[in-house]
């Protein structure tokens, strides 16, 4: 049974309604904002700026002209997509297994 637009909007309401729920919702998007998303800004801001302050992209020159440097982060991103494709290969396989087989134990 598939829900619809306007159905799916009238659900999510309806659970926002709920206010244990609201709040568990706002903690959980506190909780990323304050551990994932801060330090990964911080992280880039600091990157960009010289000892005084002022801004300065150095560092990512320094990075990239080093070729061990260069090679670890080209292999950082082969070895995140590739694991993005084969996790999402085999979500499919057991999303299609679950939803459009008859399995026992299901």
């Amino acid at each position: 049974m598939a829900i619809r637009g306007e159905e799916a909007k009238n659900r999510f309401l309806n659970l926002l309604r709920d206010p244990v729920l609201l709040l568990i919702i706002l903690l959980i998007f506190a909780a990323l904002a304050i551990f994932i998303v801060y330090p990964l800004f911080r992280v880039f801001a600091v990157s960009m700026t010289d000892k005084e302050g002022g801004f300065d992209l150095s560092a990512y020159s320094h990075a990239f002209s080093n070729r061990y440097l260069r090679q670890g982060f080209f292999n950082s991103l082969l070895v995140a997509g590739l694991t993005a494709i084969f996790g999402m290969l085999v979500g499919y396989l057991f999303a299609y297994t679950l939803n459009r087989t008859d399995i026992p134990l299901k």
